[in-house]
Protein backbone atom coordinates (compact mmCIF):
# COMPACT_ATOMS: atom_id res chain seq x y z
CA UNK A 1 0.00 0.00 0.00
CA UNK A 2 2.80 2.25 0.74
CA UNK A 3 4.51 1.70 -2.48
CA UNK A 4 1.32 2.32 -4.07
CA UNK A 5 0.34 5.88 -2.57
CA UNK A 6 4.41 6.38 -2.95
CA UNK A 7 3.81 5.51 -6.77
CA UNK A 8 1.03 8.00 -7.24
CA UNK A 9 2.90 10.40 -5.34
CA UNK A 10 5.52 10.39 -7.85
CA UNK A 11 3.29 10.42 -10.79
CA UNK A 12 1.51 13.08 -9.76
CA UNK A 13 5.03 15.35 -9.36
CA UNK A 14 6.21 14.20 -12.71
CA UNK A 15 2.29 15.27 -14.21
CA UNK A 16 2.28 18.81 -12.53
CA UNK A 17 6.13 19.28 -13.37
CA UNK A 18 5.21 18.60 -17.57
CA UNK A 19 2.03 20.93 -17.49
CA UNK A 20 2.10 21.89 -21.12
CA UNK A 21 0.85 25.78 -19.96
CA UNK A 22 2.77 28.64 -21.88
CA UNK A 23 4.63 30.90 -20.50
CA UNK A 24 2.82 34.07 -20.06
CA UNK A 25 3.80 37.15 -22.58
CA UNK A 26 4.72 40.52 -20.58
CA UNK A 27 2.32 42.99 -20.27
CA UNK A 28 4.34 45.71 -21.51
CA UNK A 29 5.83 45.88 -24.81
CA UNK A 30 8.62 48.61 -25.39
CA UNK A 31 8.41 50.24 -28.64
CA UNK A 32 11.48 51.57 -29.99
CA UNK A 33 10.81 55.19 -30.90
CA UNK A 34 10.33 55.91 -34.76
CA UNK A 35 13.64 56.74 -36.35
CA UNK A 36 12.35 59.67 -38.83
CA UNK A 37 14.23 62.38 -40.40
CA UNK A 38 12.83 64.72 -37.99
CA UNK A 39 15.95 63.92 -35.61
CA UNK A 40 17.72 66.57 -37.99
CA UNK A 41 17.24 70.39 -38.22
CA UNK A 42 15.78 71.47 -41.34
CA UNK A 43 18.50 73.72 -42.69
CA UNK A 44 18.25 75.88 -45.20
CA UNK A 45 20.92 78.61 -45.82
CA UNK A 46 21.34 80.74 -42.30
CA UNK A 47 17.94 79.15 -41.41
CA UNK A 48 17.64 76.19 -38.76
CA UNK A 49 13.89 74.90 -38.75
CA UNK A 50 13.47 72.86 -35.05
CA UNK A 51 10.03 72.78 -35.48
CA UNK A 52 9.71 69.59 -37.17
CA UNK A 53 12.28 67.59 -34.65
CA UNK A 54 10.90 65.68 -31.51
CA UNK A 55 11.18 67.05 -27.90
CA UNK A 56 14.37 65.89 -27.09
CA UNK A 57 16.33 66.68 -30.28
CA UNK A 58 15.04 69.93 -30.09
CA UNK A 59 16.43 70.32 -26.33
CA UNK A 60 20.22 68.85 -27.47
CA UNK A 61 20.14 71.81 -30.48
CA UNK A 62 19.39 74.49 -28.11
CA UNK A 63 22.19 73.00 -25.58
CA UNK A 64 24.88 72.69 -28.41
CA UNK A 65 23.71 75.95 -29.14
CA UNK A 66 24.88 77.31 -25.31
CA UNK A 67 28.26 74.95 -25.92
CA UNK A 68 28.95 76.40 -29.46
CA UNK A 69 26.89 79.81 -29.68
CA UNK A 70 29.32 81.44 -32.58
CA UNK A 71 28.21 78.51 -34.58
CA UNK A 72 24.71 80.01 -34.69
CA UNK A 73 25.42 83.89 -34.64
CA UNK A 74 23.15 85.78 -37.09
CA UNK A 75 20.85 82.65 -38.14
CA UNK A 76 17.39 82.96 -38.41
CA UNK A 77 16.27 80.45 -35.71
CA UNK A 78 12.84 78.80 -35.22
CA UNK A 79 11.81 76.49 -32.57
CA UNK A 80 8.60 75.18 -31.14
CA UNK A 81 8.41 75.85 -26.80
CA UNK A 82 6.64 77.36 -23.78
CA UNK A 83 5.85 80.92 -23.56
CA UNK A 84 8.15 81.96 -20.13
CA UNK A 85 8.56 85.34 -18.64
CA UNK A 86 10.65 86.83 -15.70
CA UNK A 87 12.84 89.57 -14.53
CA UNK A 88 16.06 91.01 -15.53
CA UNK A 89 18.71 92.50 -12.39
CA UNK A 90 16.60 95.89 -13.19
CA UNK A 91 13.29 94.52 -12.71
CA UNK A 92 12.34 94.69 -16.29
CA UNK A 93 10.29 91.93 -17.98
CA UNK A 94 12.14 89.52 -19.51
CA UNK A 95 10.35 87.02 -22.23
CA UNK A 96 12.02 83.23 -23.57
CA UNK A 97 10.88 80.38 -24.73
CA UNK A 98 11.04 77.17 -23.04
CA UNK A 99 12.00 73.75 -24.32
CA UNK A 100 11.75 70.74 -22.19
CA UNK A 101 13.17 66.92 -23.21
CA UNK A 102 10.95 64.18 -23.71
CA UNK A 103 10.67 63.00 -20.05
CA UNK A 104 10.25 67.20 -18.90
CA UNK A 105 12.84 66.76 -16.17
CA UNK A 106 15.52 68.81 -18.00
CA UNK A 107 14.95 72.44 -19.96
CA UNK A 108 16.36 74.77 -22.26
CA UNK A 109 15.50 78.59 -22.75
CA UNK A 110 16.14 81.20 -25.40
CA UNK A 111 15.49 84.41 -24.52
CA UNK A 112 13.93 86.75 -26.85
CA UNK A 113 12.99 90.42 -27.74
CA UNK A 114 10.33 91.30 -30.24
CA UNK A 115 10.86 92.94 -33.51
CA UNK A 116 7.44 94.99 -32.82
CA UNK A 117 6.96 96.06 -29.46
CA UNK A 118 3.74 94.82 -27.78
CA UNK A 119 2.15 95.66 -24.42
CA UNK A 120 2.53 92.95 -21.93
CA UNK A 121 0.65 91.11 -20.65
CA UNK A 122 -2.03 92.15 -22.74
CA UNK A 123 -0.83 91.25 -26.24
CA UNK A 124 0.94 88.54 -25.09
CA UNK A 125 0.01 84.74 -24.44
CA UNK A 126 -0.25 83.50 -20.90
CA UNK A 127 2.98 81.97 -19.52
CA UNK A 128 2.94 78.01 -20.38
CA UNK A 129 1.06 78.52 -23.52
CA UNK A 130 2.86 76.59 -26.22
CA UNK A 131 4.27 79.01 -28.89
CA UNK A 132 6.32 78.79 -32.20
CA UNK A 133 9.31 81.48 -32.29
CA UNK A 134 11.61 83.36 -34.54
CA UNK A 135 14.16 85.08 -34.38
CA UNK A 136 18.00 86.21 -35.44
CA UNK A 137 20.65 84.24 -33.43
CA UNK A 138 22.68 86.15 -30.56
CA UNK A 139 23.82 85.60 -27.46
CA UNK A 140 25.60 87.41 -24.39
CA UNK A 141 28.16 85.69 -21.96
CA UNK A 142 29.20 85.92 -18.41
CA UNK A 143 31.75 83.89 -16.70
CA UNK A 144 29.22 81.58 -15.59
CA UNK A 145 26.76 81.17 -18.73
CA UNK A 146 26.17 81.94 -22.15
CA UNK A 147 22.59 83.55 -22.68
CA UNK A 148 20.53 82.48 -25.86
CA UNK A 149 19.11 85.96 -27.35
CA UNK A 150 16.89 85.97 -30.48
CA UNK A 151 16.11 89.55 -31.59
CA UNK A 152 13.95 90.91 -33.98
CA UNK A 153 11.74 87.50 -33.04
CA UNK A 154 8.04 86.84 -33.95
CA UNK A 155 5.98 84.57 -32.06
CA UNK A 156 2.64 83.03 -32.57
CA UNK A 157 0.80 80.91 -30.72
CA UNK A 158 1.17 76.91 -31.64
Amino acid sequence: MKKALLLILILFMLIGCSSNKKEEEPSIAIVPEKKTEEENPVIDGDVIDLTFMNSNAIYSEIYNMTLNPEDYVGKHIKVVGYFATGQDDNGNTIFGCIVPDALACCQQGLGFELAEARQYPDEFPEPGTEIVLEGTFTFTENEYLVMVVLKDAEISVK
